[in-house]
């Protein structure tokens, strides 16, 4: 399920995203990104499909992470992982479609968004630009969710180690719109009542915006040590 497209402000044309257009090759490799997370798993006695499967029920109310990840899981994904992540490039070469993501900050519920609004691994092609945690709350949920998946997809979900970028509308361009920033955490903090955003690379190269605007309401949620919290979270809305 997908946001509608944010809208223009002029009729400048959008940004090039330097990719390369997918290939008769393209199903084959998420056949065998599949497969080798599927060995990684034997080789670590660790069920990346059930751990995936535990850690998003853990952004269900009466469930912290405490209760359904392990911490030598923790360790032995954080292990594999890093093998993964040491297998491939520093310069990565992307094919399209992808959908291109900003900062998260720890905000699990706003990530999930994200997945729900421009669809879940491996229905989607991600990249994540970096800050995955500090400041926000569930910051071991974020970065597990992400190393699963990276391990399950390691072709199909890429993590950079990016630092920080900010905007009050989720992006914004520079140099004649030639270059774009992007900034997925809405409700910034649970204070700044800014907008997120997710750049989608269509296949043809092409783009657009998905823009999450916050919409903030109390919730109750379970924090890493299993006590109950309050927290302001944003029930983001595609525009």
């Amino acid at each position: 399920m997908s946001g509608r497209t944010a809208p223009r402000s002029d009729d400048r044309p959008m940004p090039a995203v330097h990719a390369h257009v997918p290939n008769e090759d393209t199903a084959k490799n998420r056949v065998e990104s599949d497969e080798v997370g599927k060995r990684s798993v034997e080789n670590h006695d660790l069920d990346v499909d059930q751990l995936i499967y535990r850690l998003l029920n853990a952004a269900s109310p009466d469930t912290s992470l405490t209760k359904v990840v392990k911490e030598d899981e923790m360790i032995q994904l954080c292990q594999m992982a890093w093998k993964v992540f040491k297998k491939q490039n520093v310069m990565l070469e992307l094919e399209s479609p992808v959908k291109i993501c900003g900062d998260i900050h720890g905000q699990y519920g706003d990530l999930l968004r994200i997945f729900d609004r421009c669809g879940f691994p491996p229905t989607s092609n991600y990249l994540f630009l970096g800050d995955y945690v500090d400041r926000g709350r569930h910051n071991l949920e974020t970065i597990c969710l992400l190393f699963a998946y990276k391990i399950k997809y390691r072709d199909n979900f890429f993590l950079l180690r990016g630092n920080h970028e900010s905007s009050p509308d989720g992006y914004e361009f520079f140099a004649g719109r030639k270059l774009i920033t992007i900034f997925s955490a809405p409700n910034y903090c649970g204070q700044f009542n800014n907008a997120a955003a997710v750049l989608n690379v269509k296949e043809d190269l092409s783009c657009s915006i998905h823009v999450l605007r916050p919409v903030v309401r109390g919730v109750k949620l379970l924090g890493s040590d299993g006590m109950r919290e309050s927290e302001l979270i944003s029930d983001s809305v595609a525009e």
